[in-house]
Protein backbone atom coordinates (compact mmCIF):
# COMPACT_ATOMS: atom_id res chain seq x y z
CA UNK A 1 0.00 0.00 0.00
CA UNK A 2 1.39 3.47 -1.22
CA UNK A 3 1.70 6.08 1.56
CA UNK A 4 -0.16 9.12 0.49
CA UNK A 5 -0.26 12.98 0.81
CA UNK A 6 -3.67 14.22 0.72
CA UNK A 7 -4.81 17.31 -0.82
CA UNK A 8 -7.76 18.80 0.62
CA UNK A 9 -9.52 22.02 -0.11
CA UNK A 10 -11.42 24.24 2.67
CA UNK A 11 -14.39 26.68 1.63
CA UNK A 12 -15.30 30.31 0.92
CA UNK A 13 -15.42 32.95 3.21
CA UNK A 14 -19.18 33.42 4.50
CA UNK A 15 -18.46 37.27 4.93
CA UNK A 16 -15.87 40.06 3.87
CA UNK A 17 -15.63 41.01 7.80
CA UNK A 18 -12.51 41.11 9.36
CA UNK A 19 -13.76 38.45 11.74
CA UNK A 20 -15.34 36.29 8.90
CA UNK A 21 -14.87 32.44 9.28
CA UNK A 22 -14.65 30.19 6.37
CA UNK A 23 -18.27 28.91 5.57
CA UNK A 24 -16.76 25.79 5.37
CA UNK A 25 -13.83 23.82 6.02
CA UNK A 26 -11.73 20.85 5.64
CA UNK A 27 -8.89 19.55 8.53
CA UNK A 28 -7.14 16.77 8.48
CA UNK A 29 -6.27 15.09 12.04
CA UNK A 30 -2.16 15.03 12.50
CA UNK A 31 -1.81 16.50 9.34
CA UNK A 32 0.94 19.27 9.01
CA UNK A 33 0.15 22.72 7.51
CA UNK A 34 2.63 23.76 4.92
CA UNK A 35 3.04 27.14 5.08
CA UNK A 36 4.66 28.14 1.60
CA UNK A 37 1.93 26.59 -0.16
CA UNK A 38 -1.21 27.19 2.34
CA UNK A 39 -1.74 23.23 2.63
CA UNK A 40 -2.30 20.52 5.43
CA UNK A 41 -0.66 17.53 4.00
CA UNK A 42 -0.38 13.45 5.51
CA UNK A 43 1.65 11.08 3.90
CA UNK A 44 -0.82 8.51 6.29
CA UNK A 45 -2.80 5.60 4.29
CA UNK A 46 -5.59 5.86 6.35
CA UNK A 47 -6.60 9.49 8.66
CA UNK A 48 -9.56 11.32 10.26
CA UNK A 49 -10.81 13.62 7.61
CA UNK A 50 -12.97 16.67 9.45
CA UNK A 51 -16.08 18.43 7.62
CA UNK A 52 -16.89 21.81 9.15
CA UNK A 53 -19.61 24.28 8.75
CA UNK A 54 -19.80 27.61 10.13
CA UNK A 55 -23.80 28.02 9.91
CA UNK A 56 -26.37 25.80 8.66
CA UNK A 57 -25.81 24.40 5.55
CA UNK A 58 -27.76 21.45 3.42
CA UNK A 59 -25.51 18.67 1.09
CA UNK A 60 -22.10 19.57 2.05
CA UNK A 61 -20.62 17.60 -0.65
CA UNK A 62 -16.97 16.44 -0.78
CA UNK A 63 -15.50 15.94 -4.02
CA UNK A 64 -12.54 13.53 -4.71
CA UNK A 65 -9.53 14.01 -7.42
CA UNK A 66 -7.11 12.05 -8.36
CA UNK A 67 -3.55 13.17 -9.10
CA UNK A 68 -1.24 11.10 -11.17
CA UNK A 69 -4.01 9.18 -12.60
CA UNK A 70 -4.09 10.58 -16.02
CA UNK A 71 -7.70 10.43 -18.23
CA UNK A 72 -6.43 7.26 -19.93
CA UNK A 73 -6.07 5.17 -16.98
CA UNK A 74 -8.35 2.99 -14.71
CA UNK A 75 -9.34 5.33 -11.75
CA UNK A 76 -10.84 1.99 -10.69
CA UNK A 77 -7.25 0.76 -9.75
CA UNK A 78 -7.73 3.33 -6.66
CA UNK A 79 -9.80 2.42 -3.96
CA UNK A 80 -11.00 4.76 -1.06
CA UNK A 81 -12.48 3.40 1.51
CA UNK A 82 -14.73 5.82 4.03
CA UNK A 83 -15.48 4.53 7.48
CA UNK A 84 -15.02 1.31 6.51
CA UNK A 85 -17.18 1.00 3.28
CA UNK A 86 -15.40 0.89 0.06
CA UNK A 87 -16.75 3.53 -2.77
CA UNK A 88 -17.87 2.48 -5.38
CA UNK A 89 -15.24 2.03 -8.25
CA UNK A 90 -17.42 2.88 -11.19
CA UNK A 91 -18.54 6.64 -10.36
CA UNK A 92 -15.72 8.64 -11.11
CA UNK A 93 -15.67 11.26 -14.02
CA UNK A 94 -13.28 12.55 -15.67
CA UNK A 95 -13.08 16.70 -15.94
CA UNK A 96 -13.96 19.69 -13.95
CA UNK A 97 -16.39 19.32 -10.79
CA UNK A 98 -18.82 19.68 -9.56
CA UNK A 99 -20.61 16.99 -10.80
CA UNK A 100 -23.69 19.02 -11.89
CA UNK A 101 -21.62 20.84 -14.08
CA UNK A 102 -20.51 19.54 -17.65
CA UNK A 103 -17.61 17.82 -16.69
CA UNK A 104 -15.72 18.33 -20.23
CA UNK A 105 -16.01 22.30 -20.27
CA UNK A 106 -14.43 24.51 -17.96
CA UNK A 107 -15.04 28.56 -18.02
CA UNK A 108 -14.16 29.57 -14.27
CA UNK A 109 -17.81 30.10 -14.05
CA UNK A 110 -20.00 29.73 -10.60
CA UNK A 111 -20.47 26.07 -12.21
CA UNK A 112 -16.56 25.52 -11.73
CA UNK A 113 -14.32 24.53 -9.17
CA UNK A 114 -10.89 26.25 -9.04
CA UNK A 115 -8.98 24.28 -10.94
CA UNK A 116 -6.63 23.82 -7.92
CA UNK A 117 -3.49 22.98 -10.70
CA UNK A 118 -5.36 19.16 -10.26
CA UNK A 119 -8.13 19.32 -12.88
CA UNK A 120 -9.00 18.19 -15.27
CA UNK A 121 -8.51 14.91 -13.40
CA UNK A 122 -10.90 11.63 -12.37
CA UNK A 123 -12.89 12.97 -9.56
CA UNK A 124 -15.96 11.71 -7.77
CA UNK A 125 -18.01 13.46 -4.96
CA UNK A 126 -19.43 12.22 -1.85
CA UNK A 127 -22.79 13.94 0.03
CA UNK A 128 -21.54 14.67 3.88
CA UNK A 129 -24.73 15.40 4.94
CA UNK A 130 -26.55 18.32 6.31
CA UNK A 131 -25.23 20.45 8.83
CA UNK A 132 -26.90 22.72 12.01
CA UNK A 133 -25.85 25.25 14.42
CA UNK A 134 -24.89 22.81 16.88
CA UNK A 135 -22.02 24.58 18.84
CA UNK A 136 -19.12 26.64 18.57
CA UNK A 137 -16.51 26.16 16.31
CA UNK A 138 -13.16 28.23 14.65
CA UNK A 139 -10.78 28.51 12.32
CA UNK A 140 -8.43 25.40 11.75
CA UNK A 141 -5.49 27.40 9.96
CA UNK A 142 -3.48 29.51 12.83
CA UNK A 143 -2.05 31.96 10.49
CA UNK A 144 -5.74 32.68 8.94
CA UNK A 145 -7.66 32.32 12.62
CA UNK A 146 -4.13 35.11 13.81
CA UNK A 147 -5.29 37.45 10.91
CA UNK A 148 -9.11 37.47 11.97
CA UNK A 149 -8.64 37.57 15.13
CA UNK A 150 -10.41 34.38 16.25
CA UNK A 151 -9.64 31.43 17.85
CA UNK A 152 -6.72 28.51 16.45
CA UNK A 153 -9.13 25.27 16.58
CA UNK A 154 -8.27 21.67 16.75
CA UNK A 155 -12.04 20.05 15.63
CA UNK A 156 -10.23 17.02 17.97
CA UNK A 157 -10.69 19.44 21.16
CA UNK A 158 -14.63 19.49 20.61
CA UNK A 159 -16.75 22.35 20.19
CA UNK A 160 -15.71 26.21 21.50
CA UNK A 161 -17.39 26.45 24.38
CA UNK A 162 -19.22 29.80 24.17
CA UNK A 163 -17.96 30.54 20.88
CA UNK A 164 -19.18 33.60 18.34
CA UNK A 165 -19.34 30.81 15.26
CA UNK A 166 -21.95 28.01 15.58
CA UNK A 167 -22.09 25.63 13.40
CA UNK A 168 -21.12 21.55 13.19
CA UNK A 169 -18.48 19.03 12.37
CA UNK A 170 -18.02 15.57 10.81
CA UNK A 171 -15.41 13.16 10.98
CA UNK A 172 -14.78 10.80 8.31
CA UNK A 173 -12.20 8.45 8.62
CA UNK A 174 -10.39 7.75 5.07
CA UNK A 175 -8.21 5.17 3.86
CA UNK A 176 -6.68 5.02 0.37
CA UNK A 177 -4.65 2.43 -1.53
CA UNK A 178 -3.88 3.25 -5.28
CA UNK A 179 -1.05 2.41 -7.82
CA UNK A 180 2.69 3.68 -8.08
CA UNK A 181 1.59 6.32 -11.06
CA UNK A 182 -1.04 8.07 -8.16
CA UNK A 183 0.29 11.02 -6.71
CA UNK A 184 -2.55 12.77 -4.64
CA UNK A 185 -6.25 12.56 -3.52
CA UNK A 186 -7.47 16.28 -3.76
CA UNK A 187 -10.49 17.05 -1.73
CA UNK A 188 -13.31 20.21 -1.91
CA UNK A 189 -15.94 20.76 0.35
CA UNK A 190 -18.82 22.98 -1.72
CA UNK A 191 -22.65 23.57 -1.65
CA UNK A 192 -24.79 23.49 -4.51
CA UNK A 193 -27.55 26.12 -5.70
CA UNK A 194 -30.61 25.07 -6.99
CA UNK A 195 -29.57 25.38 -10.26
CA UNK A 196 -26.24 22.84 -9.64
CA UNK A 197 -24.21 26.18 -9.14
CA UNK A 198 -21.55 26.74 -6.57
CA UNK A 199 -22.69 28.35 -3.67
CA UNK A 200 -19.81 28.18 -1.41
CA UNK A 201 -16.64 26.19 -1.86
CA UNK A 202 -12.98 26.25 -0.58
CA UNK A 203 -10.70 29.30 -1.29
CA UNK A 204 -6.71 28.74 -1.64
CA UNK A 205 -5.41 30.16 1.70
CA UNK A 206 -7.49 26.98 3.12
CA UNK A 207 -6.19 24.22 0.06
CA UNK A 208 -4.45 21.03 1.10
CA UNK A 209 -2.62 18.75 -1.06
CA UNK A 210 -1.25 15.54 -1.51
CA UNK A 211 2.37 14.97 -2.66
CA UNK A 212 4.66 11.58 -3.50
CA UNK A 213 8.05 12.80 -1.35
CA UNK A 214 10.62 13.28 -4.51
CA UNK A 215 13.29 10.65 -4.52
CA UNK A 216 16.14 12.54 -3.38
CA UNK A 217 13.57 13.52 -0.21
CA UNK A 218 13.93 9.83 0.14
CA UNK A 219 17.32 9.33 -0.51
CA UNK A 220 18.47 11.67 2.44
CA UNK A 221 16.08 10.45 4.58
CA UNK A 222 17.53 6.51 4.18
CA UNK A 223 20.92 7.97 4.25
CA UNK A 224 19.83 9.85 7.79
CA UNK A 225 18.10 6.12 9.19
CA UNK A 226 21.59 4.67 7.76
CA UNK A 227 23.67 7.10 9.98
CA UNK A 228 21.38 6.61 12.96
CA UNK A 229 22.17 3.07 12.57
CA UNK A 230 26.02 3.49 12.65
CA UNK A 231 25.74 6.16 15.65
CA UNK A 232 24.00 3.09 18.03
CA UNK A 233 26.47 0.35 16.63
CA UNK A 234 29.62 2.78 18.21
CA UNK A 235 27.84 3.61 21.24
CA UNK A 236 26.99 -0.32 21.84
Amino acid sequence: MKKLILTFVLATLASPSVFALPGLQLWIDGATYDDVTETYVTDATTFDLYVIGNGTFSDVMLSMALDGIGEFDDPSAVTITIDGVVYPTDNWTYGYAPLSNVASDWDGGDDDLPKHDIYPAWYTEFNSGNYAEIGGVGNVVEDSAIANGEPFWFPTDGYIPGGNHLGEFRKFTITIDGPPDLIGVHFDAYTLLSDGTIDQFAPFSHDAGYVIPEPTTMLLFGIGLTGAGVIRKFRK
